[in-house]
């Protein structure tokens, strides 16, 4: 799993702050050119499964992101797809998190669809993730508590309409990610240390 931050590095005018930072993150140098990252990154998807996930890419000046998928990601996936094709027993995955949801308006860039004719080297874009309403709150509630003799969320706030409400109060009207907080909140669970945890599964 290799992990960038781009809203510390993106606003910068040099791109090259990219490429030292993705060259440090993949434990080269960091002058390397985007050739020499691919080329490890490549390496290590020969034995292991690789994940690349860059967040804040909605910081990145315009024209960073065209250049870094055409510098980087491109010849990586079409090199990875040729092998791929041969023996296929690892996954190289690489996901562009857009906290702002501008990034996918670059038709050029990405697919909204995966049609047959689609190739992995092209970026897919996903559906923005909606806020949960009060009946998905609801609805998992009720399974869980279906599920579970005695969940401290539970024992917290008796009705269900009322806990639902009082998570979606507390998360800004149901942003999944805050939603999460307050029920780990409502279960006395940190969700820092579960989030760093299921980040490693």
């Amino acid at each position: 799993m290799v992990r960038v931050e781009l809203a510390r590095i993106g606003r910068r005018r040099d791109i090259n702050a990219l490429w030292r930072e993705l060259g440090g993150r993949v434990g080269l140098g960091k002058q390397s050119s985007p050739s020499e990252i691919a080329e490890r990154v490549y390496q290590w998807w020969q034995t292991q499964n690789v994940f690349l996930v860059f967040h804040d890419v909605d910081c990145m000046p315009k024209g960073y992101l065209q250049e870094f998928i055409g510098n980087f990601w491109l010849p990586l996936a079409t090199q990875a797809r040729e092998t791929f094709e041969r023996t296929h027993k690892f996954q190289l995955l690489m996901f562009l998190v857009d906290y702002e949801g501008c990034v996918g308006t670059q038709d050029t860039l990405f697919v909204e669809q995966q049609e047959l004719s689609w190739e992995p080297k092209i970026p897919l874009k996903l559906p923005s993730i909606s806020a949960f309403c009060d009946r998905v709150l609801i609805d998992w509630i009720e399974t869980v508590e279906m599920e579970f003799d005695k969940l401290p969320l539970i024992e917290v706030i008796h009705k269900i309409e009322n806990l639902a409400h009082v998570i979606l109060e507390n998360s800004d009207r149901g942003i999944p990610e805050l939603a999460m907080l307050e029920i780990c909140r409502l279960c006395e669970c940190n969700w820092y240390e579960e989030k760093e945890r299921w980040l490693k599964l």
